[in-house]
């Protein structure tokens, strides 16, 4: 499927203009559409064998494999596989918080993005990682989960980023354990961390890591 009729009347050059700003080096060429019309078309369609074209077309496909309802089981292998197309972090980050899971699946859903903190590609590692914070109040051990988080190798700066947001999140929620695995990080790390946990309004300003 091509996507670019559905995208002509939704075209917004300002966005596209301001998107090239963040993302850098996409895969494919920004359109311009937003990702609330993205996600009304997402509704529309149930095919998510979407030729890439555009930037969007990635996202979309993203989208619309999150909201099939089918069972986990069936679901991570698709996860998986689409994870292996991902090139950018705002295309993980909008697909990642996506992915609802069923209390029956939690367990199975948690041990499969653990699983993909393992994989060589960086994005799929990065999608495991923002799944898992977005996520992080809903697993039996938070220690675990921040322990598997801060032992990822910080191999690349989307991953340095993404690790440093969750750990935030977990000093947000879980300070004692947090703290217990700050020193797992690299330096680089840490000063992301710092930044983040000052920028967060959910954190005392004279808490130290």
């Amino acid at each position: 499927m091509r996507t670019e009729e559905i995208y002509r009347s939704l075209e917004k050059e300002d966005l596209s203009t301001y998107s090239k700003k963040l993302v850098k080096n996409p895969d494919y060429p920004i359109y311009g559409v937003r990702i609330p019309a993205l996600k009304r078309i997402a509704k529309t369609l149930e095919d998510d064998n979407i030729e890439y074209v555009y930037h969007e077309d990635v996202i979309l496909k993203g989208i619309i494999i999150a909201g099939k309802n089918i069972p986990f089981s069936e679901k991570k292998s698709l996860i998986l596989s689409y994870s292996k197309d991902l090139s950018s972090w705002d295309e993980t980050d909008t697909f990642a918080p996506l992915v609802k899971v069923k209390k029956s699946e939690i367990k199975e859903a948690f041990t499969f993005f653990y699983s993909l903190l393992e994989e060589k590609e960086v994005y799929t590692r990065r999608l495991a990682i923002v799944w898992l914070k977005s996520n992080m109040r809903k697993a039996e051990d938070a220690g675990f989960l921040v322990n598997k988080i801060a032992r990822v190798a910080d191999d690349d700066y989307y991953i340095a980023m993404a690790k440093a947001w969750a750990l935030c999140d977990a000093f947000i929620y879980y300070p004692s354990v947090a703290r217990k695995y700050v020193h797992l990080l690299t330096t680089r790390e840490k000063a992301m961390l710092k930044g983040k946990m000052r920028d967060s309004y959910r954190i005392p300003d004279n808490l130290e890591i």
